[in-house]
């Protein structure tokens, strides 16, 4: 005889399928509904996360939460799971996301092996990206967590993103609102901020966005420590910890950055505070060492999105050419074990065998269906990718140039050398070169004891040929995006290649 819990599987199961999915497996559940990873025809995406869950166990704060989180290209905000589309029936409501085909943070955090610093910076990194997004647009999670980090490597990227996951406890302040708001209790009780935790289920409780730093703050508490500053299971000490108000340094956490991040995340007292903005600008991610940490590995990544970029790939973001957001994906199997990233095998395994769906049948998702913010009628239009600006390396003699901006100077920093370039060793390092580069490779950036990059290149008579002629590299402060840019007076000079920060 099954089970209720096995019965209401099926019901979720049985709307699925009449309405055109392809199920492959069960990849989630929790007290409020399950999700499946699946694969609908109509859909861009081979696969993605169906979750579904009863009527009366919607909360129309989610829906319209994750309309706002969904109006962003993918390339602005690439660190939050993103909802497709969502449809209401007659007693349950079926949400479309992202499929994250890696497992969570939290899988990688309970393995007890522990992470490298540098690895941690640029997880950390990611994340705060992500948390910085969503509270520009006024949006609270409240329940910041590992288990709610969700990990993705794009098959053949050999790069890992980190996104938050799960808006079903987020809430929006309304316009007009600067500062705090009351708020219910809501969230995991060893990563809900004090101003929550110490309330009750009945309160409301004045509280920000500061509340999602306080619940990453312990976050990243637990992925240094392997712990909590208390035992997590008792609310009683939580209690207590939260009343003394002291953080005491673990001797595990040995780099002064880093515990220096962790006391200003987790502030007692939310006015003081740190955001996810300003965080992001901290030394623990800034600093000389934060740079001389940056591998070789990451460097490449970099030049291959960089590559992919200029062959016209608009899903590039600027977070994939910016070495800061690499995670690699070798890193992550260093932990995790051999990664699959192609949906477990399941397109191998069962993709095929399964008889496609007739397309009427198909179409009944889709009618009706809301897209946080259109409906669809007859065609399925994904929102489309903005087009990516490209800049003319080489300045030709006569062309407006665009963006005007002013050449920046660059600060002389000491970093780690390089003794290979990355698609081509032609090329003698610290060496600059007069007339011809050969094709587009491009080479790891020279950099000499004064300033980066520079480097000479004959001006083309096409503007549209772009060149980029680089040998060895010492880490600057940023790594640089090749542009063209007027001087600070004058007309562009043939010839001269600038560089922005």
């Amino acid at each position: 005889m099954m089970s209720n819990e096995q019965l209401l599987q099926q019901e979720m199961l049985q709307l699925l399928e009449s309405q055109g999915f392809q199920i492959f497996k069960q990849i989630g559940h929790g007290a409020f509904g399950q999700v499946f990873l699946v694969h609908h025809p109509n859909l861009e995406e081979e696969f993605v996360a169906a979750k579904v869950i009863m009527n009366e166990d919607f909360d129309i704060n989610e829906w319209e939460t994750a309309g706002a989180l969904s109006m962003d290209p993918y390339q602005i905000s690439p660190f939050i799971v993103r909802n497709i589309l969502a449809k209401q029936f007659d007693k349950m409501t079926v949400i479309l996301m992202e499929y994250c085909n890696i497992r969570t943070l939290f899988d990688l955090v309970k393995t007890g092996i522990n992470l490298p610093v540098a690895m941690i910076r640029v997880i950390m990194r990611q994340i705060l990206q992500g948390l910085s997004d969503i509270h520009s647009k006024r949006i609270i999670h409240r329940d910041i967590k590992g288990g709610n980090i969700l990990m993705h490597c794009l098959p053949g990227s050999g790069k890992v993103i980190c996104k938050i996951s799960d808006f079903g406890t987020a809430k929006k302040k309304k316009q007009g609102i600067q500062n705090s708001m009351l708020m219910s209790k809501r969230g995991t009780n060893p990563y809900m901020a004090p101003c929550i935790f110490m309330g009750n289920d009945q309160d409301l409780m004045k509280a920000d966005e500061k509340v999602d730093m306080w619940s990453l703050g312990m976050l990243l508490y637990q992925i240094t420590t392997h712990s909590f500053p208390y035992n997590p299971h008792n609310d009683f000490e939580i209690q207590q910890f939260m009343w003394n108000s002291i953080l005491i340094r673990p001797p595990s956490i040995t780099d002064n950055n880093l515990w220096n991040l962790l006391q200003r995340m987790l502030e007692f007292d939310r006015k003081g505070r740190i955001s996810a903005s300003d965080a992001l600008a901290h030394p623990f991610f800034t600093s000389a060492q934060a740079r001389s940490e940056i591998s070789l590995e990451q460097y490449q990544l970099v030049q291959v999105a960089r590559d992919a970029q200029t062959s016209g790939d608009q899903s590039i973001s600027k977070f994939d050419t910016d070495p800061y957001y690499i995670l690699s994906i070798n890193e992550v199997q260093k932990i995790l074990g051999k990664i699959d990233s192609q949906a477990d095998n399941v397109k191998n395994q069962n993709f095929n065998q399964q008889p496609r769906v007739q397309q009427q049948l198909s179409d009944s998702f889709l009618q009706g269906a809301n897209m946080f913010g259109s409906f669809y009628q007859q065609n399925l239009n994904i929102m489309p990718l903005p087009q990516i600006q490209q800049y003319l390396i080489v300045v030709p003699q006569q062309i407006t140039i665009e963006p005007q901006t002013e050449p920046p100077s660059i600060p002389n920093h000491q970093g780690p050398q390089y003794q290979i370039p990355i698609v081509n060793a032609n090329y003698t390092p610290n060496k600059t070169y007069q007339g011809q580069p050969i094709g587009n490779q491009q080479y790891i950036p020279a950099q000499n004891d004064q300033q980066f990059g520079q480097i000479n290149v004959q001006a083309s008579s096409n503007p549209q040929i772009q060149y980029s002629v680089y040998s060895q590299v010492q880490v600057p402060y940023n790594p640089p995006k090749i542009v063209s840019s007027k001087p600070k007076s004058g007309s562009p000079t043939p010839n001269k290649v600038y560089l922005q920060i």
